[in-house]
């Protein structure tokens, strides 16, 4: 009988070890809780594409978001058993209550969700000089349904983020100005157009509401912009206070929902802007911003 050579053992070991690895991986995917299942209109056959369906737990809070597919598909993976509600959003509707669940562990279920298909009429909201400080879906406020809408749209970005990418385009300007910062001595523009999921990253909401939007450091001032992450966050939305706009000049379509440092981050180096959504549609259009209490630069 021959002799086992070591590095026979060792490869041997190895192989164990990896098949073992798998075998726990395998359990861990079995063990997740998982909703399957489908959205559709009310004629139970065509698809809801590129809606949001999230899911709450027993207390209400968010626990997962995601989109439904080319054919109205979509699944959730919770992290732990229990019980979770589900509601669909699409942009320009009211959103669609779904069924709650309940979840033993490694526990699966399938689910069909009808889409209400009952209209948000942002064209009957009227523009009055009314802010507040909280913004809430269940208020009833004029301002918290245009501000619902322009989240739907920025969540559905940051969800398709590993979809196809847009195309951007980049403008730079490199500029030397005398002392007083007032005078351009020298300038130049560059220009780049390049396919992305996303035109930039901003820093974190949380520092961003720490920090501020204005970094200066020694002779370096970098100004931060928001992303949908940061506009999304719950500091945004508590670090700000929001009023109606009406539309600007050659847009008589749009109606905006503007945002202002509240009385807490007044003095702090923040932004102000609006966004304006499409009164008819409900769609995002753009986003315009200005930063508050800027260096003397």
């Amino acid at each position: 009988m021959g002799r086992r050579q070591p590095g026979g053992v060792m490869r041997m070991l190895r192989a164990l070890v990896t098949i073992a690895a798998m075998l726990v991986a395998g359990r861990t995917r079995l063990s997740a809780q998982t909703v399957v299942g489908t959205a559709v209109f009310p004629d139970s056959a065509t698809p809801v594409q590129s809606a949001i369906v999230q899911a709450t737990n027993a207390r209400g809070s968010i626990v997962t978001s995601t989109l439904t597919g080319r054919h109205g598909e979509f699944t959730i993976r919770f992290a732990s058993p229990g019980t979770y509600s589900l509601r669909l959003l699409r942009i320009g509707f009211r959103p669609t209550k779904g069924p709650t669940l309940s979840f033993a562990a490694g526990a699966t279920d399938t689910v069909r969700i009808i889409f209400s298909g009952e209209p948000i009429a942002l064209a009957a909201v009227n523009v009055r000089e009314r802010e507040t400080c909280r913004v809430n879906a269940d208020t009833g406020l004029a301002v918290a349904r245009v501000w619902e809408e322009a989240r739907k749209a920025m969540l559905t970005t940051q969800l398709n983020g590993g979809g196809a990418p847009l195309y951007a385009e980049w403008i730079e300007y490199d500029r030397t100005t005398d002392s007083s910062a007032r005078i351009v001595r020298q300038q130049q523009v560059r220009t780049s157009r390049n396919p992305t999921t996303h035109a930039f990253k901003s820093l974190s909401a949380a520092t961003l509401d720490e920090k501020g939007y204005i970094v200066v450091d020694g002779d370096v001032v970098t100004y931060y912009a928001p992303d949908a992450d940061a506009l999304l966050s719950d500091a945004f939305v508590s670090g700000h206070c929001f009023h109606l706009e009406p539309s600007p000049n050659g847009s008589a379509g749009l109606i905006g929902v503007s945002f202002q440092p509240n009385r807490s981050h007044r003095d702090n180096r923040d932004i102000e802007g609006t966004l304006f959504v499409d009164r008819a549609t409900a769609e995002l259009r753009w986003l315009e911003f200005r930063y508050t209490n800027m260096p003397d630069a």
